[in-house]
C-alpha cells in the first residue's frame, strides 16, 4: 500500500487488532500551502491506497503498467492524475474508486471508456485542481460525493446518464469551471452546486439542484438546457435559443435571485411558479422580455425572454408574473429573500396583484389600478394595472384580468414578507362603481383564455 500523498507518517503511537492507528503526522495540503503536525485517529483499512496514472502501456484503465501503485479499484482506492502519461483514459470494465483527482497543467486527461466509474467508499471525491480535464464515462457518483473543482476546468459529459446518490453536492472555486454536457442527466436535482466560479451547462437536459454563490451559470452553449431548483447567483446567461428553467416549487426555496441577468432575444428564462429577484435591474428590460416570453394576446406563454409554464398551463388562467420595482414598493424582504430599494422584483401571483403580495384586494390593488388609469399614460405597468403586458392601461381587458384574479384567487402565493408595500394610491371618487357598469359590455381577447364560471358580468 502507498501511503496517501497528503499525510507522512512520522509516529505511530498505537495500532489495535482491527486496525486503528492513532499517531503522529505531517499534513500536507493539497494543491501546496503550509504543511503541519496534527495527531490522527484513523483504520487503515480506510486510508485511501494511491495510485498515480503513468499511462506507459496503452490508455486502459485495467493495465498495471499504467499505474504507479496498482490498479485503483476499491472503496479505498485513490486515482491521481499528476501531469503523467497520455491525457487518454480508458475506462474498460466497471472500476470503483473512492477519490479522483486531477492535478496537472498538462495534458488535458479525458477518462472515457464503456466502463462505469464508481465513486464509493468514505466521503467520495472528485476534485479538479488545476488543468482542463473531461470524463466521459459513466459515472455513479456514490452517497455523499464531494465534487470540488479548485481551479481549471472540469467537465462531466457522460455518454450515458450518471447514476447519482444521496448527499452529493458540487463546489466550484472563483475562477474554476465546471461543464455539464453529455448524454442525459451528468448530475441530478438532489446535487446543491456552491458556484462561486461558473457553472456551464453545454449541452441538452442539464438538471442540477438549487445553485448558490457569487459565481456565475451560464447556458450559451447551442442547444443546451438547464433545470435548477434556484439560481441564487452573481450572473445568469441565456443564449440564443437556450433554456433556463426553475423547477416548479412555489415556496421561498424556489426563489431566485440574480446579480445580473443576460437573455439573448431568442433565448428562454421559465420560471415555471416561482419568484425572481434581480439586483439593480432594469425595469424597462424586465418587462419587456416578460412582455414577450408571456405573450398573452399570442402564444400564451411560449414566446423568447421571462415566461412560465405554469402561467400557460394553468387551466383556470388566473396566474401570471407580475414586476414592479421596489423603489416603489419599499420591501425589506421579499418571497424570504432581502431585498432594497434598487431591484425588480418578478413575482408569480394572480391578476391584478399589482403590488406583488401573492393577493389581490379591492383596496391597494385596485387603486393601484385605477391610479394608473386616471393617468393620461404617465402611469404604467403591471404596478398601475398593465396586466396584459400591452403598454397600455384600459378599462376592458385590463380591468377584467383584474376582476378575474379577485374572484378566482385561492390562498395566498407566497407572500412578500417585511417592510410591507409603501405605496399611496389615490383612486378617483366613485370609480369602481363607474367601471364595474363599463366593462361587463367587454369582452376579453386573449387566445386560449376561458372566462372563469364565476365572473361577475352576466353576459359573459
Amino acid at each position: 500500500m502507498i501511503a496517501d500523498p497528503q499525510w507522512g507518517l512520522n509516529e505511530a503511537l498505537g495500532i489495535s487488532n482491527d486496525g486503528w492507528i492513532i499517531g503522529k503526522g505531517r499534513y500536507y495540503p493539497l494543491g501546496g500551502g503550509l504543511s503541519y503536525d496534527r495527531l490522527f485517529l484513523v483504520n487503515i483499512n480506510q486510508i485511501p491506497v494511491s495510485s498515480v496514472w503513468l499511462g506507459v502501456s496503452g490508455d486502459s484503465w485495467t493495465t498495471p503498467a499504467n499505474w504507479q501503485g496498482g490498479v485503483p479499484n476499491s472503496t479505498t482506492a485513490k486515482a491521481n492524475f499528476l501531469g503523467q502519461g497520455t491525457g487518454t483514459v480508458t475506462v474498460d470494465t466497471v472500476q470503483i474508486v473512492n477519490q479522483v483527482v486531477f492535478n496537472a497543467a498538462t495534458p488535458s486527461y479525458i477518462v472515457g471508456g464503456p466502463g462505469i466509474l464508481n465513486l464509493a467508499g468514505t466521503t467520495p471525491l472528485l476534485t479538479n485542481t488545476t488543468g482542463s480535464n473531461t470524463i466521459n464515462a459513466s459515472l455513479n457518483l456514490g452517497n455523499g460525493t464531494a465534487i470540488q473543482v479548485d481551479g481549471g476546468t472540469l467537465a462531466i459529459s457522460p455518454a450515458t446518464a450518471n447514476t447519482v446518490g444521496t448527499g452529493v453536492t458540487a463546489t466550484i472555486a472563483s475562477g474554476a469551471t465546471l461543464q455539464l454536457g453529455g448524454v442525459g442527466s451528468s448530475l441530478s436535482s438532489a446535487v446543491s452546486v456552491t458556484n462561486n466560479g461558473t457553472l456551464a451547462a453545454t449541452a441538452a437536459g442539464k438538471v442540477v439542484g438549487a445553485i448558490t454563490g457569487s459565481g456565475s451559470t451560464t447556458v450559451t452553449a447551442a442547444g443546451a438546457t438547464l433545470t435548477a431548483n434556484h439560481v441564487r447567483q452573481g450572473s445568469l446567461d441565456i443564449g440564443a435559443g437556450n433554456t433556463v428553467t426553475v423547477a416548479p416549487n412555489g415556496t421561498d426555496s424556489g426563489v431566485s435571485q440574480v446579480t445580473n441577468l443576460s437573455i439573448d432575444a431568442t433565448g428562454k428564462l421559465d420560471l415555471t411558479n416561482n419568484d425572481l429577484i434581480v439586483e439593480n435591474g432594469n425595469l424597462a428590460t424586465l418587462t419587456a422580455q416578460l412582455a414577450s416570453g408571456l405573450d398573452i394576446n399570442g402564444s400564451y406563454g411560449n414566446g423568447p425572454g421571462i415566461t412560465s409554464s405554469a402561467f400557460a398551463n394553468n387551466v383556470d388562467f388566473n396566474t401570471v408574473l407580475g414586476i414592479a420595482a421596489n423603489v416603489e414598493l419599499g420591501y425589506t424582504s421579499f418571497s424570504g429573500q432581502t431585498v432594497d430599494a434598487n431591484d425588480v422584483l418578478i413575482k408569480y401571483t394572480y391578476y391584478g396583484d399589482a403590488d406583488l403580495n401573492g393577493l389581490v384586494d379591492t383596496a391597494t390593488d385596485f387603486d393601484l389600478y385605477i391610479t394608473g388609469l386616471t393617468s393620461g399614460g404617465s402611469l404604467g405597468g403591471w404596478l398601475y394595472g398593465d396586466f396584459d403586458y400591452n403598454g397600455v392601461v384600459d378599462s376592458a381587458t385590463d380591468f377584467d384580468l383584474y376582476i378575474t384574479g379577485l374572484t378566482t384567487q385561492g390562498g395566498p402565493l407566497l407572500t412578500a414578507g417585511g417592510g410591507g408595500s409603501s405605496i399611496t394610491a389615490v383612486p378617483e371618487p366613485g370609480s369602481l362603481a363607474l367601471l364595474a357598469v363599463g366593462v361587463c359590455g367587454t369582452s376579453v381577447l386573449l387566445r386560449r383564455r376561458r372566462q372563469p364560471s364565476n365572473s361577475k358580468c352576466s353576459n359573459r
